[in-house]
């Protein structure tokens, strides 16, 4: 398995279950950038609609700040956007 395949596994493992449990669904999980200039982006749904509010982009954030900062997968900086 290379570095990016094991990546985006832990990455999965991590987030997959967070946003489930918040009643969404996961649709995407993607590091993008250089080192220095990483981005994490998480996309999800709604359930009931497909879409996700402001609001309900920042709860899946703030949910995602714990895990992601106790395992800290990601070496360096990054920006996680959802």
């Amino acid at each position: 398995m290379t570095d990016a395949a094991a990546l985006s596994k832990t990455l999965d493992a991590l987030i997959a279950p967070v946003v489930a449990e918040l009643g969404f669904d996961l649709v995407r999980i993607q590091l993008t950038g250089k080192p220095g200039d990483l981005t994490l982006q998480v996309m999800a749904e709604d359930r009931t609609t497909g879409q996700l509010t402001l609001g309900q982009c920042a709860e899946i954030s703030r949910a995602l700040d714990l895990p992601l900062e106790e395992a800290d997968p990601i070496d360096g900086e990054y920006a996680l956007e959802v």
